[in-house]
Order: structure tokens, then C-alpha cells, then sequence
């Protein structure tokens, strides 16, 4: 997958749950969870892939604080004539600190929190399909604290 910008690296991320509101169920958050993302960055922005997508954030003046804030919705039940249905709304935020090396571009690792924050859409009934799964009444959010260590090419 091509990154924007310029390319910082591979990082393995090791995400330590700080707490969720969200209950069990589908939404049920491991205690610890790793992760790889690519980073990369032009003037203003750090860019986030996945592998499926490049995420893009912003990055401050001081060359190492950013942050990035992405939303996608999930429809559990299609409304039909004369009754609702209910779709999931994600919104995905975290915050941190690029650790810079001595060189141009030279990012060993990262640190931040990493926050998933979880609603039901406008209209939507979702009661009983969250009743269902274990979950907790929405909204809710799951909060971590991650730190990305850049691996080997």
C-alpha cells in the first residue's frame, strides 16, 4: 500500500486498556492489544495506515505532537416501513507525541491514547439488539494507552 508524504516506518503499537464503559459482548476490549501501522508525514500532517487505509492527522508546529479523528457507521438492522432500524456510529480518536531522532524523517517510536467511542445513529432502536450482544446502553468509549516502537524494514 502507498503511504502519503514522506515515509517514517513501520511501528509495532502495544495498546494497554486504561478503562471502557462499553461492557461485553461484541464490544468486549482486550486488556492488552498489538497492532502495526505505518507512519508518514508531510508538513502539517501525520498519515495513520492501517493497511486498508491511510488516516490522516494533523501534526503541530512543533514537529512531533498530532492527532487524528476518523467516524464510520455499521448498520446492525435495516429500517424497514414502520420501523426503525439501528446503526452503529464509530468514532475513532487518539492523541500523542512522535519521539524524533537526530535525523530528518528519523521517528524510533511514538507514544498516546487511542480512544474508541461508540453511539447509536439518529432514530435508531438498537436496545435490543444491544441486550442481545451483552453490551451496555450507549454511547460508550474504550480508551488505551499505546506505545509504537519502529521495526525493522
Amino acid at each position: 500500500m502507498d503511504v502519503p508524504g514522506d515515509y517514517l516506518g513501520s511501528y509495532q503499537v502495544e495498546a494497554v486498556l486504561l478503562d471502557s464503559s462499553c461492557g461485553g459482548g461484541l464490544l468486549a476490549a482486550p486488556n492488552l492489544w498489538d497492532f502495526s501501522v505505518q507512519l508518514s508525514k508531510d508538513d502539517s500532517h501525520l498519515y495513520w495506515s492501517n493497511g486498508a487505509e491511510s488516516i490522516q492527522g494533523k501534526l503541530s508546529s512543533d514537529g512531533s505532537t498530532f492527532g487524528f479523528a476518523s467516524e464510520m457507521s455499521t448498520t446492525l438492522k435495516e429500517a424497514k416501513p414502520g420501523r426503525p432500524g439501528c446503526v452503529i456510529w464509530r468514532q475513532d480518536a487518539a492523541t500523542g507525541v512522535l519521539e524524533l531522532g537526530s535525523e530528518e524523517n528519523d521517528v524510533p517510536a511514538f507514544q498516546g491514547k487511542l480512544t474508541y467511542t461508540y453511539a447509536p445513529g439518529t432514530g435508531s432502536e438498537c436496545d435490543e439488539l444491544l441486550d442481545e450482544s451483552g453490551m451496555t446502553l450507549m454511547p460508550c468509549a474504550i480508551r488505551y494507552e499505546m506505545k509504537g516502537v519502529r521495526t525493522e524494514e
